[in-house]
């Protein structure tokens, strides 16, 4: 897989090359000179997508060794989706309101840091705080940086193409830092064993207090949002919208109505949120599911190498968008990511329902139809991210990616609290990506792809 990577990685700069524009937009302003704006956000995205890809592979694994049930973790589970669910829409308008910087200071490296001490409490009240802040964290991860840079690069006036070029190197990235922090976190939760912290040291805490193991992962992952937060707060501006609104009307009000009425007015974006509402409840589902679906009499994976094989594929995924998108519209080509994701959860389903998973073989197989579903959910991302930047507009940018997510944080919500098992969780994944597949065929005939330039 790594070589293949290699591959597409060398054949996509070649093409870069041979159909490289001669004649350059300038930029604007000496402001805009003197900073490359990829130069100033990918590190920052980066840091920000290692913290959460550390805690990844290990949120299961460390509810589970800190004692805990299914029941139990997929309550934990639901707190953390029902955050995020709830708290999204108002999050957004707060971002689009006073600042998308500000809001990923507090909200997403600060609460996210305070959500990885609380890891190392037995305490369910602590890791439900945990969850509670980890939700509200992943809901500024999922809008407020892709809602930072689209605003960016408009305000420097850049071609489109260019956004289109950076979004795709963004979700190449991602999945680029999840392979190496599934190998770090791998490395760092084996090299001490989980173990209670000595009284002398616990203090209050003796007997509830946990370090080593699964609680390492989550340390470094504190340690990127730390330096995160000092990236942002040395090379982002603020970026506000400020834009004239209906009188008398109140701030707040507005720009949440209008948002819900842009999405009702709206059959594109209607259709998009479904598509992001399916796909991604099908990945947390996923997320959720596949350290049981992996683990056989007892003996699970390698969990930080298997998250790794994952996001090779993922990194594979958004490569080959990166490759396709200027012979291919960007909806054309979520159709064909969708229908690669929609076969592989149902080959994983029929896998289960038959008990073939159970054996070495049907072990191995699951996991390469896992890893073909992370391939689609790569080339998925990026497609998602160039419609809706292109579509959603600017004015509410943040508000509408969040409230994107309400359906899809209800979706996992109901799934986790049913609590089903393995072979219906994937069941219902599949129909999931099957209406995520009926949207995508549904937005490439909206746009007329032969004609619009996503």
């Amino acid at each position: 897989m790594a070589g293949l990577l290699a591959a597409l990685l060398a054949y996509e700069e070649q093409a870069k090359r041979k159909n490289k524009v001669s004649v350059e937009t300038p930029l604007l302003t000496p402001e805009c000179n003197s900073q490359n704006l990829q130069s100033i956000y990918l590190p920052v995205y980066l840091l920000s997508v290692c913290a959460d890809w550390l805690q990844g592979p290990y949120v299961y694994a460390l509810y589970a060794s800190l004692g805990y049930g299914r029941t139990s973790i997929n309550v934990l589970f639901v707190i953390g989706f029902g955050t995020a669910g709830l708290l999204g829409p108002f999050i957004g308008h707060l971002a689009d309101r006073f600042g998308r910087k500000q809001m990923i200071l507090t909200m997403y490296c600060g609460g996210y840091a305070l959500a990885c001490v609380t890891k190392h409490f037995q305490l369910f009240s602590m890791l439900a705080l945990g969850r509670f802040l980890g939700g509200a964290a992943t809901s500024v991860l999922f809008s407020c940086f892709e809602a930072w840079l689209v605003a960016e690069h408009q305000r420097r006036k850049r071609p489109a193409t260019e956004l289109q070029a950076l979004l795709s190197r963004q979700y190449f990235l991602n999945g680029l830092a999840g392979c190496a922090m599934g190998v770090l976190a791998q490395m760092v939760v084996d090299s001490v064993p989980l173990h209670q912290v000595d009284v002398q040291y616990a203090g209050p805490f003796a007997g509830v207090l946990y370090w080593g193991g699964e609680t390492l992962s989550f340390d470094l992952s504190f340690l990127c949002l730390a330096i995160a937060a000092l990236f942002i707060c040395c090379l982002w501006s603020e970026n506000i919208w400020v834009g004239a609104k209906p009188s008398g009307i109140d701030s707040d009000q507005w720009r949440i109505v209008e948002a819900l009425r842009c999405l009702w007015n709206d059959g594109l974006l209607l259709a998009i949120m479904l598509v992001s509402a399916m796909t991604e409840s099908a990945m947390y589902a996923f997320v959720i599911e596949w350290t049981p679906v992996l683990t056989v009499n007892g003996v699970g994976p390698p969990h930080g190498l298997v998250f790794s094989c994952f996001m090779i594929a993922y990194m594979a995924g958004s490569t080959l968008f990166g490759l396709f998108a200027e012979r291919f519209s960007a909806a054309k080509l979520l159709v064909a990511y969708s229908t690669l994701s929609f076969f592989a959860l149902l080959s994983t389903f029929l896998l289960l329902y038959t008990g073939m998973a159970e054996t070495p073989n049907g072990v191995f197989a699951t996991f390469l139809l896992l890893t073909s579903f992370e391939l689609g959910l790569g080339g998925y991302m990026a497609a998602i991210a160039t419609l809706k930047a292109a579509y959603v507009p600017s004015s509410l940018r943040a508000t509408i990616y969040n409230i994107f997510r309400v359906p899809l944080n209800a979706i996992v919500v109901v799934l986790n609290v049913i609590s089903l098992s393995s072979e219906f969780t994937f069941l219902s994944c599949t129909c999931l990506q099957a209406v995520a597949l009926a949207g995508s065929i549904a937005i490439t005939s909206r746009l007329n792809s032969d004609t619009e330039l996503v």
